[in-house]
């Protein structure tokens, strides 16, 4: 019997012949396990990556401002002059309380001008208003935060709780499998994928951050279908869908640290963010692949699957957990645009680093 649940629409976006837009990334050589929960970094480059994250336009970059920056904003960072542009609203009335928990001399600031409703400093100009009230530059090395400084974004399921050196860490791409993006090898007679190795930004098992909240997602559950169903519900309730990437035919893949900072991804990223979170339960999936739409498949265990939308490939057979679609129910939910779900074109397990397989047929393609 069909599910009873109303056809929901499938949130979905461009991969085929868009122009892509790349992550800030350092290389691909993920750690071992045991390497994991001790891994340390440079303080500078610790510095710099909370730096390149505050800077970006992504979601999480004015998001991490808010949880760093006592309510000052990042403006600038001159890369070639190394340094760094703050602004602080009206309502900050003591700017040297505010700055000390991220500059090591909050006194070796540069304030800038206040001259004709203009803020003026190093030959820039940005109007005053009171959400840039007063605006100041530091030399690059004087911007600190501890790497012990814990981050806090509440969801309502759990908190989501990153040291500022994890922070690091995910962005020096250690706690992936990684690997290369763009496909370079097809078989005779297939068409070249024209998308990006979503494996390569999954998560291994053992990312402390991730793991500890994928512990308090899935508190007191005992079996596999009931971690699974909890961590899925958790990305499709608790994590805004993108639209824009699809509108504007851009494609930019997220660390689900990045995901998780901005509360907000595309199909792209809240499959890369569910594979995550399964692997730090030691859950079994996949990726499947079609026009547009990239979405999670599970072996199909206990889960009771009334939809028609089950499949098989790797001797066993699948159901589909589609990650674009709030209160989705694994084996239950119908969707409105199956085509997305039932056209499938490639299946990819990440921990097979660089492999893609066509689906049916099982033909394999590598990244490099």
């Amino acid at each position: 019997m069909k599910s009873t649940t109303d056809r929901f629409p499938v949130g979905r976006r461009k991969f085929f012949g868009r122009t892509v837009g790349f992550f800030a990334a350092a290389s691909f050589s993920p750690m071992c396990l045991a390497q994991l929960r001790e891994a340390t970094l440079p303080s500078e480059r610790v510095q710099r990556s909370l730096l390149s994250l505050m800077a970006s336009r992504r979601q999480y970059g004015p998001n991490l401002q808010r949880l760093l920056l006592n309510g000052c904003e990042l403006v600038l960072w001159d890369l070639d002059r190394k340094k760094v542009y703050f602004s602080a609203p009206k309502s900050i009335r003591r700017l040297e309380l505010s700055v000390r928990d991220f500059l090591r001399d909050p006194s070796k600031r540069q304030d800038a001008r206040h001259e004709a409703g203009q803020l003026q400093i190093d030959g820039k100009v940005m109007r005053r208003s009171d959400d840039r009230y007063s605006l100041f530059s530091v030399d690059e090395s004087n911007f600190y935060v501890s790497p012990e400084k814990t981050l806090k974004v509440d969801f309502k399921a759990a908190s989501y709780e990153v040291d500022v050196r994890e922070i690091a860490l995910s962005l020096a791409n250690q706690f992936i499998y990684g690997g290369s993006f763009r496909v370079s090898k097809v078989p005779d007679g297939l068409a070249k994928p024209n998308f990006l190795n979503h494996g390569a930004l999954v998560s291994m098992f053992g990312e402390p951050a991730l793991e500890r909240f994928a512990n308090l997602l899935t508190a007191g559950m005992q079996t596999s279908e009931e971690k699974a169903q909890s961590l899925l519900g958790f990305v499709t309730d608790e994590i805004e869908y993108d639209e824009k990437e699809f509108y504007f035919g851009r494609e930019f893949l997220q660390r689900s640290s990045e995901t998780l900072l901005g509360r907000l991804g595309d199909c792209s990223n809240k499959a890369i963010l569910y594979a995550s979170l399964l692997e730090q339960i030691e859950q079994k999936y996949a990726f499947a692949y079609s026009n547009n739409h990239i979405f999670v498949v599970l072996p199909k265990g206990n889960f009771v699957d009334s939809t028609a939308y089950g499949f098989t490939f790797d001797d066993r057979n699948w159901v589909i957990a589609e990650t674009t679609v709030k209160g989705f129910r694994i084996g239950r939910t119908l969707l409105k645009q199956e085509d997305l779900i039932k056209n499938i074109k490639y299946t990819q397990i990440p921990r097979e680093r660089n492999v893609l397989y066509t689906y049916p047929g099982k033909r394999m393609i590598m990244f490099s």
